[in-house]
């Protein structure tokens, strides 16, 4: 089996990997309707999500997703296209 791309988390200046379990997504972009593809078996759910703590709250920095149709944006951020990467688009500075 191919290991997945991991979620990320920024906790006092240092990057860690973070594992999900199985239905347990604190964020999935199926939720506001983005529907998603996968693009290669390292990503099979079609997105990464990248988080930071910051004053203590857990917050949404990024997403990287596949997707075939024109994305939604997150928090009234739209996606850029993402640049050498497994995923299509890429949004930034969702806090």
């Amino acid at each position: 089996m191919t290991g997945q791309i991991p979620d990320t988390i920024i906790y006092e200046n240092e990057e860690y990997a973070i594992a999900g379990i199985k239905d347990d997504n604190l964020f999935n972009p199926e939720f506001i309707g983005i529907n998603l593809s996968t693009s290669c078996t390292a990503c099979w759910r079609g997105f990464t999500l990248n988080y930071e703590v910051t004053n203590q709250t857990l917050l949404l920095q990024g997403v990287l997703l596949n997707t075939k149709d024109e994305p939604t944006p997150i928090n009234g951020i739209k996606p850029i296209k993402a640049e050498d990467s497994f995923f299509d688009y890429l949004y930034e500075n969702l806090d």
